[in-house]
């Protein structure tokens, strides 16, 4: 068994490595994701003895790799590019984000005794990921903590409902459309902003970015200490969505590749102190309860929507943004030619990875035990 810190550090960043080539190389793992791959190559690592289940390293990554990750990819989210969206797509989030919110509360409400005493936590976390993504749900956790075998049983759960959602948000719009008013856009793929040829980033930029996450977890701790009634991450992301509008920073090279390798080494080592025995035995229920969550969430938001007017192809974009991300609804909008909801729903993603996190606090906050 490997106990020596690099030792392991060498494990989790390969665990990390072989999630994304496989991701990249194979189409039937890139619908798993790299993220949930990492976690099955750390749990496949401790389960089989390769590391232990519990390090001092596990306690840093914790610690300091999570909450920088969080911070480096909130640095891209520029919210003054709103104001490019769609009007329809815009009022289809803000509904989709709130039927979100009240899914979430309404499954665990239903299934608050098949989810345990920490199914508040799950609730706040499914409310993050499905108005923003993945860095929203990791940063939930971080402020309020699972045991990681309920944390992996969590993303597991996320992956596969959010995976029968985005295939529903493809058919939906065609047999729902004779009930909807017709679409009508304005702009193009032209529309969407581009950036010019990547670069790769220097010692400089890799040191600026050091500093500007360095320093925002710093502040953040110290506003925490001060006005301890608002968690440490929300302190940091409020931070780092004010210095992500400073284009200058959005701008520097290795923000993304730097903020994803975080993240991934997290989810390795949420994988790593997962039981897999006790995975199996709590995953099921929350999958149903995601399942639910969803199911509640598409119900409004097709049927408020109807009522509202707004066109069946704005509230499924809208849905896949908010459940999937900016990435699975600009796949959305291609696929189904849709050319002038391309950069809508991309920023509505973004939009979905600024707010996701404090929707999430406040629904832990309204349903934790007093």
């Amino acid at each position: 068994m490997i106990e020596q810190p690099l030792g392991l550090l060498a494990v989790l960043a390969a665990a990390v490595g072989i999630a994304v080539r496989l991701e990249r190389a194979h189409r039937l793992f890139a619908q798993a994701s790299a993220g949930l791959l990492a976690i099955f190559l750390g749990a496949a690592a401790s389960n089989l003895g390769l590391v232990p289940a519990a390090s001092r390293v596990n306690d840093a990554v914790f610690l300091y790799v999570a909450p920088a990750a969080i911070v480096l990819l909130l640095l891209r989210v520029r919210l003054v590019a709103m104001r490019r969206a769609g009007p329809s797509v815009l009022a289809a989030f803000v509904l989709a984000s709130a039927a979100t919110a009240v899914g979430c509360v309404a499954g665990y409400l239903l299934l608050r005794g098949r989810l345990g005493p920490e199914g508040w936590k799950l609730a706040g976390m499914f409310t993050a990921t499905y108005i923003g993504g993945s860095i929203n749900f990791v940063a939930v956790e971080h402020a309020y903590p699972l045991p990681p075998f309920a944390f992996a049983a969590a993303n597991a759960a996320d992956v596969a409902a959010t995976a029968l959602w985005m295939g529903a948000t493809i058919v939906l719009p065609r047999l729902l459309r004779p009930f909807f008013p017709p679409l009508r856009t304005a702009g193009t793929d032209d529309a969407f902003p581009r950036d010019d040829a990547p670069r790769l980033p220097s010692t400089e930029h890799l040191a600026a970015l050091a500093a500007i996450v360095f320093g925002t977890l710093l502040a953040s701790s110290l506003l925490a200490s001060r006005y301890p009634a608002i968690p440490v991450v929300l302190w940091a992301t409020t931070i780092a969505l004010l210095l992500a509008q400073i284009p200058s920073v959005g701008r520097i090279p290795g923000i993304e590749p730097a903020g994803t390798f975080l993240i991934y080494l997290f989810l390795a080592t949420i994988g790593v102190e997962c039981d897999l025995p006790k995975l199996r035995d709590t995953g099921m229920d929350v999958f149903v309860y995601a399942s639910l969550a969803i199911g509640i969430h598409g119900a409004i938001v097709f049927g408020a929507g109807r009522l509202l007017r707004l066109p069946v192809e704005a509230l499924a974009l809208a849905s896949n943004a908010t459940v999937g991300g900016p990435a699975t609804a600009m796949a959305l909008a291609r696929s189904q030619g849709w050319s002038g909801l391309v950069l809508p729903g991309v920023l509505a993603g973004l939009l979905g990875y600024a707010v996701g996190t404090y929707a999430g606090v406040g629904v832990c906050e309204l349903l934790r035990p007093r």
